[in-house]
């Protein structure tokens, strides 16, 4: 009987398996990034200890004399009342940017029922006038509640 050698591929032993060795590399690639970057530092000059401030270009300023210091604490009083003013601005201006949008759309209504009014001109039916009322009613609200905001507490017509 003759003998058939038959060879099969053996896996790998030690440290050439794939999952081994693709970690292998992977430390030595950190290794390898580690060192460039010490070296680099190591190279890198940074400010040292011995190193002298740099002086600024311009001299101190002297210290205030008693008059300009008593001119500096009444200028400080009106100094906040201005920055107070300017804020009180700032938010009133913001108020009035959401009330002038409300007063364009009451504008608008009162555009749309100019328009429906006029179609009586056109047609002669009575209906236009009906469906432009309410329109003009719901306009005229509006003009008051701007009005309201902007002058509280005002007259208000009839």
């Amino acid at each position: 009987m003759a003998s058939v050698i038959t060879t099969t591929p053996r896996a790998p032993h030690g440290f050439f398996r794939p999952k081994p060795l693709v970690a292998g590399l992977i430390v030595l690639a950190l290794l390898a990034v580690l060192c460039v970057s010490l070296l680099w530092e190591a190279t890198v000059p940074g400010p040292t200890a011995a190193t002298a401030p740099q002086s600024s270009p311009a001299p101190p300023r002297p210290a205030l004399a008693p008059a300009e210091e008593a001119y500096a604490q009444a200028l400080w009083a009106i100094h906040a009342d201005v920055k107070r003013a300017a804020y009180d601005l700032t938010f009133s201006g913001l108020r009035l940017s959401l009330v002038h949008a409300q007063y364009l759309d009451a504008v608008q209504l009162f555009q749309r029922s100019a328009a429906e009014m006029l179609k009586v001109t056109v047609d002669g039916r009575d209906e236009h006038l009906l469906a432009a009322h309410p329109l003009s009613q719901k306009a005229s609200e509006e003009i008051l509640r701007v009005g309201d905001t902007i002058w509280p507490g005002e007259y208000l017509p009839n």
